[in-house]
């Protein structure tokens, strides 16, 4: 009994389509509807794939533009891309599509919705920051100085106390040598 629904089975895994196959039209209009633009040819065909693949992200190497990347994955991307061009799908709806598969990551410039606009807008905010707190600082020790000029009065003070240390200080050691040349002298 076994043997009869195994092999029903597998003809059914055999006829059915790989997922390697090409595109499935009726899985594109399924995730982002109808082509809405002439389908492209020749040159200008490849253009627009070379636009369109520089917007996607390679899934194996992460850091790179499907245009660039030289991996297998990307290399299928691409040839999806044009394939899709090719029928008259826009830009919008390509990205729309790898996205339905690999998420927001697969584009390089993800739109500023939801906490994307946060990665857009931190470096921004962080640049403005850094540039107020140098602001500050510059402006804080500017008038520290600003505030108390010195004057020659402040500066005739300042020498005759500094006199008057130097005086201290000198008297202070020739007693200690007088008291050293003293004890030297008793023993």
């Amino acid at each position: 009994m076994t043997s009869l629904l195994t092999a029903p089975l597998l003809a059914f895994l055999m006829a059915s389509p790989s997922t390697s196959a090409p595109l499935s039209l009726r899985a594109v209009e399924a995730i982002v509807g109808q082509p809405r633009h002439e389908p492209l040819a020749g040159e200008k065909l490849d253009r627009e794939t070379q636009e369109v693949a520089a917007l996607l992200r390679c899934p194996v190497c992460q850091g790179a533009a499907v245009a660039d990347s030289p991996s297998s994955m990307a290399l299928n991307m691409k040839a999806q891309t044009r394939d899709l061009l090719a029928l008259g799908y826009d830009r919008e709806q390509i990205l729309r599509y790898f996205e339905s598969s690999y998420g927001e990551f697969v584009r390089l410039r993800p739109p500023l919705s939801g906490v994307n606009w946060l990665v857009w807008a931190s470096p921004i905010v962080a640049l403005i920051a850094g540039a107020f707190l140098v602001w500050n600082v510059l402006r804080r020790g500017e008038s520290r100085t600003d505030d108390e000029p010195q004057t020659n009065d402040d500066m005739a003070s300042y020498l005759q106390k500094a006199r008057d240390l130097s005086s201290v200080r000198r008297i202070t050691t020739a007693e200690e040598g007088s008291n050293r040349s003293h004890a030297g002298g008793r023993s």
